[in-house]
């Protein structure tokens, strides 16, 4: 494989819950580019199950975890 051509860039973000304050951590993985545009997404509080909107980039695969 040449120069890490088709490898995933990953990234994390901390959130705060708006329900029980806990924080939690979303990483996504999404295919490299140059640009990826950024939507919003909602995603389920690991603590208390309360869905949050976060702004993450479009098309990634999200994994939540719980705080440590």
């Amino acid at each position: 494989m040449e120069g890490g051509l088709g490898k995933d860039s990953s990234m994390e973000r901390f959130y705060d819950c708006t329900n029980c304050m806990k924080a939690f951590k979303v990483s996504s993985v999404t295919e490299p580019s140059a640009e990826i545009p950024e939507t919003k997404v909602s995603v389920t509080c690991p603590v208390c199950n309360t869905p949050n909107t976060v702004t993450l980039p479009q098309g990634a695969k999200l994994i939540v975890t719980p705080p440590n």
